[in-house]
């Protein structure tokens, strides 16, 4: 079985927003059930590849929340 950021990195290989919208709701539900500050979390820059080649950067919040 592979462990939690192997899962995340095929995840995000995907390059795709909504992927990233999945993995950062999920971070934030996990990170909160094991009774961390989801502020912490929330703080944290993400980057990830467009479907077009490019990058986009968003902040955990903002990223769970479209």
């Amino acid at each position: 079985m592979p462990d939690a950021d192997e899962t995340i990195r095929s995840q995000l290989n995907a390059d795709s927003v909504g992927t990233v919208v999945t993995i950062a709701s999920k971070a934030l539900e996990k990170w909160s059930t094991s009774r961390n500050d989801p502020t912490v979390l929330r703080g944290v820059e993400l980057t990830w590849t467009t479907p077009g080649g490019g990058t986009e950067t968003g902040f955990v919040s903002a990223v769970a929340d479209r």
